[in-house]
């Protein structure tokens, strides 16, 4: 029984009980508030996801200080009828260790742009009709865009000194 005990014992010290990923709705589309993007990013932790339980079609206009932090969070969308739409400051927009999904991302008339860390792009519509000139998506570290759809020609996406890798992605 004793050796049992100690066994179990060694084993949870050894393999700790790794704490489950948070889900969390955002359920308004205002910027501030309860159940906003900006309340709900900052809840999340680590590894959380959030997901988007609003009325569609939908816009949240995004700002620019909500996705600077390092926490490493997906964001999913329920399809292409959820617009993130960024870039309605003259100030640029920092993105890190953010995933992105099934949703849109539009932009606004950018001035700086957006520019990316550690970030992966999958199955996202990505339009450039509401730029002033050309939205500009750039990294330093990494990003990744699979599955998506790149329109309007005004996305320009480029390396600085990271790497960009685009799979399946169609660009028009």
């Amino acid at each position: 029984m004793f050796r049992s005990s100690v066994l179990v014992a060694l084993l949870v010290l050894t393999f700790p009980l790794s704490a489950r990923a948070a889900i969390y709705p955002v359920t308004v589309t205002s910027g501030t508030g309860p159940g906003s993007l900006a309340a709900v990013m900052q809840a999340a932790a680590d590894g959380d996801t959030i997901v988007f339980q609003v009325a569609l079609p939908a816009v949240i206009d995004v700002s620019e200080d909500w996705f600077g932090n390092a926490k490493h969070l997906t964001i999913s969308g329920p399809g292409h009828a959820l617009t993130l739409r960024f870039g309605l400051s003259s100030a640029g927009t920092y993105v890190s260790n953010k995933n992105f999904v099934n949703l849109s991302i539009a932009f606004g008339s950018f001035n700086r742009g957006l520019v990316l860390g550690a970030t992966v792009i999958d199955r996202v519509n990505l339009d450039g009709t509401g730029a002033g000139g050309q939205a500009a998506m750039s990294t330093q570290s990494s990003l990744a865009i699979r599955d998506s759809y790149l329109h309007d020609g005004k996305v320009a996406i480029f390396s600085q000194g990271g790497t960009v890798t685009m799979e399946r992605t169609t660009v028009a």
